[in-house]
């Protein structure tokens, strides 16, 4: 019954949305099933256990099943993105200054995420050699910069309060982003990836210090 009630709502709110939002809602959608068709054409080269997880020194220290890579996390992350997506739209359609714009690069996302954590795993499980230690810290600046940049061009999108409405904070905070992704794929360069967490800390404490004591008084 609630199933029932569920779909029906989300149906509802997939049929309200602009034709932008619909296509990348779809394309982005799409992209997210790419890991799973691409497990399926590697089914038979693909071990048993594959290494899904790596401590800080860059070793395997996890490993999941060849359906549950294939299969199991491509239909979690594809859920998540859809109810997260829709709720954004839902939220930014109930307050002023809604952005088509802004809402369809924020669909993206988590789709090249998924896609580039789902190509490290499968490349861990083919015997791949990809350094650990280099390509978390680049998936960390690509967050950075893709997080930086919605911040910094689209302010005003509701769907987003990181961390503060404040429109002046929000863009102060795009700016530090951008920063720290710079700084972070410096570090990831010369190897220095342990100083990389410091730094993905002051993208909250700056930003929260400066709403504190300017963003907040000028909007």
């Amino acid at each position: 019954m609630y199933g029932i009630i569920i779909a029906e709502k989300l149906e509802l709110e997939v049929g309200m949305m602009s034709r932008k939002l619909k296509i990348n809602l779809i394309l982005s959608t799409a992209a997210m099933l790419l890991p799973a068709l691409a497990g399926l054409i590697l089914w038979n080269r693909l071990p048993d256990s594959v290494p899904i997880h790596w401590n800080a020194f860059g070793e395997v220290d996890g490993y999941g099943s060849k359906l549950f890579i294939v299969a199991g996390l491509p239909a979690l992350f594809l859920l998540f993105h859809i109810i997260v997506t829709l709720s954004l739209v839902i939220v930014s359609k109930k307050s002023e200054g809604s952005n088509n714009s802004g809402l369809a690069v924020t669909m993206w996302l988590m789709p090249i995420i998924v896609i580039l954590t789902s190509a490290f795993v499968y490349c861990a499980g083919l015997n791949i050699p990809i350094d650990a230690n280099l390509f978390f810290p680049v998936v960390v600046c690509l967050i950075f910069t893709i997080s930086g940049f919605i911040l910094l061009r689209y302010p005003n999108l509701k769907a987003i309060n990181f961390p503060t409405k404040s429109i002046s904070t929000r863009r102060f905070s795009g700016i530090v982003l951008m920063v720290c992704s710079i700084i972070s794929a410096v570090l990831s360069f010369f190897k220095l990836y342990y100083i990389i967490i410091p730094i993905a800390f002051l993208c909250v404490v700056v930003p929260t210090i400066y709403h504190f004591t300017k963003g907040r008084y000028i909007g």
